[in-house]
């Protein structure tokens, strides 16, 4: 078994060990941001229930932004409800992209940290890149045409969009949004934490391929950002280069889970 069937392996064993009660983090959050968010908090504690929450307010109102890092933390792990409502009042004017992503991961500890304590059972609360719904994460997919210099014709764009969504609806996902550009096929869609995806990649590309066989085998998949235009060219090429030189001989699909 390799390094990456042994991920996969611990990543599937989690995925099933999740209570019933989970629910995915909606807003898309810098998975940089989220991994500093989770180190700074390491040795950050909350504050007691008689704890007087207008005081780490004025740490909020500093022009210290690590400041507001810690008390954010705090109050996130301080079960009085007065402490969530002054992490949405913070989050909803941030000082920057990044303080408003901290308080949204803020805000996520302290319903994790309230509902504890009022129904005496934790939620599980999962943060993505890309964010999610409900139960079910967001995802970042391309899809490329087997020959780089074509273009998908009208009928294969219109297959593409209705089958994918088709398979996605059969197995409780949603198709949000798929556009064409150059030889790719570029979306985003929702599916269940739960479920397997790798049969419904096979499926939508078996289905599509008995009309021509225009699409690779080969596919991008992520979980953590979008890629910009610029980026999915740059990628595909270094992973051809590679497949010429014998360095991979693997298919490249990338599917995170955070």
């Amino acid at each position: 078994m390799n390094e990456r069937d042994k991920l996969q392996k611990m990543q599937d064993a989690f995925i099933q060990s999740l209570p019933d009660n989970f629910c995915i983090l909606e807003e898309p959050i810098d998975v940089v941001v989220q991994q500093e968010y989770f180190e700074f908090g390491k040795t950050v504690e909350g504050l007691g229930h008689d704890a007087d929450i207008s005081e780490i307010e004025l740490d909020l109102l500093s022009d210290d932004i690590e400041r507001h890092k810690e008390a954010l933390i705090k109050l996130a792990r301080t079960e009085i409800a007065e402490a969530y409502r002054v992490i949405v009042n913070y989050r909803d004017n941030a000082p920057s992209k990044k303080m408003k992503a901290w308080s949204t991961l803020a805000m996520q500890e302290s319903r994790m940290v309230l509902s504890s304590d009022l129904l005496d059972d934790q939620p599980v609360f999962i943060s993505t890149g890309l964010g999610g719904k409900e139960q079910s994460i967001r995802f970042f997919a391309v899809f490329l045409h087997v020959d780089s210099q074509e273009v998908f014709t009208q009928s294969q764009k219109k297959l593409i969009k209705s089958e994918f969504s088709f398979q996605l609806k059969e197995n409780g996902g949603e198709l949000e949004r798929i556009r064409f550009t150059e030889c790719y096929a570029i979306g985003t869609f929702l599916y269940p934490l739960k479920e397997q995806l790798q049969p419904l990649i096979n499926n939508f590309m078996t289905e599509c391929n008995q009309f021509g066989n225009f699409l690779r085998d080969e596919l991008i998949i992520t979980n953590v950002q979008k890629l910009t235009l610029s980026e999915i060219r740059d990628f595909v090429r270094k992973k051809d280069e590679e497949k010429l030189n014998g360095e991979i001989d693997d298919d490249f699909d990338d599917e995170f889970d955070d």
